[in-house]
Parts: C-alpha cells; structure tokens; sequence
C-alpha cells in the first residue's frame, strides 16, 4: 500500500496520465454502433412506430413496456411505459401530433367574427380592371 514516503510527485504543469482520458465523442459512438449493425432510425419509421403504438391493444403495449430483455428499440419501450403510465392520454395526444400533426386550428384577430370582403372597398370600375388584369395573367 502506498504511503507518502515512497510517493513521487510530479514536477509542476506535468501529469502522470500523458495522454490523457480518450474522448468519447458522439462522432465515435456513432462508429461503434454502426459496426455493431445499428443505423439511424429515419423519420418515416419513427412515424410509423409512433402510429403503430397507437394501433395496438393495451395488453400488447403492456408486454411491450414490460420485457426485460432487448427486443424492442429503446423508443417502443418507453413510449410504451408513458403509455400505460398515468400520463397516458398525454403520451397518446403526442404520438398523434408527431404521427399525423396537429389538427388545423382557425384563429380570428382581426375581423373580430365578421366575414371578410375586401372587395366591397372597390368601385365597379376598379372591380373591372382588376378582372381584366387577371384575365390577362391567366392566359399568360
């Protein structure tokens, strides 16, 4: 065991460990992974996953978050947990969103409910140039 009469310190602005700890970039986790066989999931397959959740039964999705082993990608495990957890509504207002979008929303800030008709601010005669210009741009 070592004591501090046999320790050697180092000479100052000097370290024991020369080159140092070896990064772990991103860069190279990638490389890892991908000579293990794993590849980048894309979008449309996240998509699919996410629709295919929502597709199955509860005792399927129970199965699913339960297993202990690495059957399933990390993203259906736990969605699959968030699902049957107590923030499943959630969870399954997310899937959808992701999946499919958000539903359109109508959002009204300036006619206060009123129909809009700019075109009842023109005069017959401004009306009818109008028409012609874009009778002329059509045929274009």
């Amino acid at each position: 065991m070592a004591n501090e009469e046999n320790l050697i310190p180092f000479k100052k602005g000097q370290s024991g460990n020369r080159k140092g700890r070896p990064p772990k970039l991103i860069s190279h986790i990638n490389k890892e992974l991908e000579a293990d066989g794993y590849t980048p999931a894309k979008v449309d397959e996240i998509t699919t996953a996410y629709l295919t959740l929502i597709n199955l039964p509860l005792s399927r999705i129970t199965d699913i978050a339960n297993k202990v082993n690495d059957e399933y990608p990390m993203l259906y495990k736990l969605v699959a947990k968030e699902i049957i957890g107590k923030r499943g509504a959630d969870m399954l207002e997310r899937l959808l969103d992701r999946g499919i979008g958000k539903a359109p929303q109508k959002i009204d800030y300036t006619t206060k409910g009123e129909s809009l008709n700019l075109l009842k601010e023109y005069t017959d005669d401004e009306l009818r140039v109008l028409k012609e210009i874009a009778a002329k741009h059509k045929t274009d």
